[in-house]
C-alpha cells in the first residue's frame, strides 16, 4: 500500500455529496436561496468529514507500513542470524 494518494478524498466526498444535495432539493422545488444554502452547508461539512477519513487512512497506511518495515527487518534478522552465518561458514570450511 505504498505510496497510496489521499489527497483527492476530501474533494471526492464533499462533491458527490453536493451532487446528491442538489439533486435532492431541485428536485424538492425548493428556491434557490434554500437550494445554495444547502449546497453551501452540505460541501462544507462534507469536507471537513474528508479532511477526517483522510486523516484516518493516512495513519492506517501509515501503521500498515511500519508493520511491513518491521516484518522485513526480522526477516534480515533470521538471515544473518550468528547461527546461520556459523552453518555457512562451516559448509564453507567443507568445501
Amino acid at each position: 500500500m505504498k505510496n497510496m494518494n489521499t489527497k483527492n478524498i476530501p474533494a471526492l466526498i464533499s462533491l458527490t455529496a453536493g451532487l446528491i444535495a442538489l439533486v435532492v432539493t431541485y428536485v424538492s422545488k425548493a428556491e434557490l436561496i434554500d437550494i445554495l444554502t444547502t449546497l453551501f452547508i452540505v460541501l462544507l461539512s462534507f469536507y471537513i468529514l474528508g479532511f477526517v477519513v483522510k486523516a484516518m487512512v493516512d495513519k492506517l497506511t501509515m501503521v500498515e507500513e511500519v508493520e511491513e518495515e518491521e516484518q522485513e527487518l526480522e526477516n534480515i534478522d533470521t538471515e544473518v542470524s550468528p547461527e546461520n552465518t556459523a552453518k555457512t561458514e562451516n559448509q564453507s570450511e567443507t568445501e
